[in-house]
């Protein structure tokens, strides 16, 4: 009599290799917030690279070869978060490769000085001190929008 052959098992889900993690790039002056949010992020999953003011970080995002989530302050040296949205508002080719989240301790003034370019670019904005459920739930969204 033939032994039944045996038959080796499927991978589980668990075996299957996970992609690439969501790359964020966070865009803040402050020391403390961005090693903070560095350390979230990571801790969470992603990978993060990081300006201090917003001239490198639009540098960061004309140079990227992938799509990144955007964490950008409002207030920053040499070019404010609002003029960055606007120069990626009116860029074709950063408008669809990034996704942008506006962080800010004035609400009101952000909406009132970039409220344009956050509804162009569908930014959610993120009030300071922020929570952070709310800023990986952010992140979590816009990293969907970009899959």
């Amino acid at each position: 009599m033939t032994q039944p052959r045996r038959q080796t098992p499927l991978p589980t889900s668990s075996a299957v290799v996970d992609p690439q993690p969501q790359t964020v790039c966070v865009i803040e002056d402050d020391h403390d917030i961005r090693e903070t949010l560095r350390f979230l992020l990571e801790d969470t999953g992603y990978r993060v690279i990081e300006a201090e003011d917003g001239l490198t970080g639009y540098a960061l995002l004309q140079q990227s070869t992938e799509r990144l989530v955007v964490l950008l302050d409002h207030k920053l040296p040499q070019m404010d978060g609002c003029d960055l949205l606007e120069l990626a508002a009116n860029d074709e080719v950063l408008r669809v490769q990034h996704a942008f989240i506006l962080v800010t301790a004035s609400p009101k003034n952000a909406e009132e000085d970039c409220g344009e370019h956050l509804d162009d670019l569908d930014a959610p904005l993120i009030s300071k001190p922020f929570d952070i459920d709310e800023v990986l739930d952010a992140v979590a969204e816009a990293a969907t929008r970009l899959a």
